[in-house]
C-alpha cells in the first residue's frame, strides 16, 4: 500500500485503486488517514446531520491519526441529500 502521509492524493476519474461499495444514497465516504488502509464510513450511520472529524477522540465522530490532521479538523454536513465538507482551519 502506498504511503499517503503528508500528501494530497488525487486520482483521475475511474483510476483510483480503491473501489468503494455501491451506494445509491450517496452518503458513504472513503477516508485516507496517513498510512492506514482507507476506511469507508456511511455518514447516515451517525444519526445526525453534522459529523465531525479530527485527531481528538473525545469530541470527533471520525477520529484521524495523521499528523497533518488537527484535533478538530473539520466536519461533514448532510443537507438536502448532499454532503458538504468544512475545514475548520485549525492547527
Amino acid at each position: 500500500m502506498p504511503n499517503f502521509e503528508n500528501q494530497t492524493v488525487r486520482f483521475a476519474p475511474g483510476s483510483s485503486p480503491y473501489k468503494p461499495t455501491h451506494n445509491p444514497s450517496g452518503t458513504k465516504l472513503l477516508i485516507f488517514d496517513g498510512d492506514k488502509a482507507p476506511a469507508e464510513y456511511d455518514l447516515r450511520s451517525f444519526g445526525k446531520n453534522i459529523i465531525t472529524f479530527g485527531r481528538n477522540p473525545e469530541n470527533n465522530d471520525i477520529v484521524l491519526t495523521s499528523k497533518i490532521a488537527s484535533r478538530q479538523h473539520g466536519y461533514f454536513e448532510l443537507r438536502n441529500g448532499r454532503i458538504f465538507v468544512y475545514d475548520q482551519n485549525n492547527d
